[in-house]
């Protein structure tokens, strides 16, 4: 089996309107089970429902590396990631869609790759997201007259187990960021460090009312506009991801994108030598 887009994103309806199966996938981190593969449009498709195995954990603790080394063992070439955000501007409101351009590591930082022990070298990511893929989705949102917000900086706070203070939002918004959340770092850095195209749709859930109704106790209406905003920004990135997939179609060609420069295996041209290519004088132990 093979495919060659793949998204990461839990989409009941899409699964069974296109007649996915599911499959698991080996990696040499144990299987990944949630894996679920169709053709549509013409298109081989790889679906990995959620980031979670069988029970949440804190962001630390998701196997991001299983996930990547599946869509590599599957051949993918296009990843696109669906993520649950928090607004951080104070005009900022829930429910909106974004496609961001940038991120910024604020949590403690992913530090994993699934390269150490091959020829090793940092990910460039000046251009974390994929140009071309960003653009299609933009086109293809307004094509199915969903508004989404084309841009904007996603504030990666990866690791804690908890969500962010009220000086670590103030802060956020000084910073000029526009939304928060837990998971993009690893994901996007794995993805690309694998020369794959990679590109985010995220919802916010919460705003300055929410916050302040939970602050005040309002339980219910805040859980109750977080599963809306949940389950309609599903809906509608699953919905911009599935129709994008013609555009995407034309878009696999490896020569089309700079992302796909396979830098790891065959772009790491050198070996780090263990000691400087000319004689240094030895001064002795200290």
């Amino acid at each position: 089996m093979k495919a060659d887009v793949a998204f990461i994103i839990r989409c009941d309806r899409e699964l069974q309107e296109h007649g996915f199966r599911q499959y698991t996938v080996e990696t040499s981190r144990g299987p990944l089970e949630r894996v679920y593969l169709a053709k549509v449009h013409g298109v081989e498709v790889a679906v990995i429902y959620g980031r979670h195995e069988e029970k949440r954990v804190p962001t630390a603790g998701i196997d991001f590396m299983k996930v990547q080394e599946a869509l590599n063992r599957l051949g993918v070439k296009i990843v696109i990631g669906s993520f649950i955000t928090g607004s951080v501007k104070a005009t900022g409101r829930r429910g909106e869609l974004y496609i961001p351009d940038d991120m910024v590591s604020v949590g403690g930082g992913y530090a994993q790759s699934l390269y150490n022990e091959e020829k090793f070298r940092n990910l460039d990511a000046l251009r974390i997201f994929c140009a071309a893929t960003r653009t299609i989705l933009a086109e293809t949102a307004k094509a199915e007259s969903i508004p989404v917000v084309d841009g904007g900086i996603y504030a990666s706070f990866y690791g804690f187990p908890r969500f962010e203070t009220a000086s670590e939002l103030a802060m956020y918004e000084a910073l000029g960021f526009d939304i928060v959340g837990q998971t993009l770092d690893p994901e996007a850095t794995l993805s690309r460090e694998s020369a794959c195209c990679y590109a985010a749709l995220c919802v916010t859930i919460d705003d300055v009312e929410v916050r302040t109704r939970k602050a005040e106790g309002d339980a219910k209406f805040c859980d109750d506009e977080i599963r809306r905003c949940v389950d309609e920004g599903r809906d509608q990135m699953a919905t911009i991801m599935f129709a994008a997939l013609p555009a995407l179609a034309r878009f696999l060609d490896p020569t089309d994108c700079a992302c796909r420069k396979d830098f790891h295996h065959k772009g790491a041209d050198y070996i780090m030598r263990p000691r400087p290519a000319f004689d240094v004088p030895y001064g002795g132990i200290i």
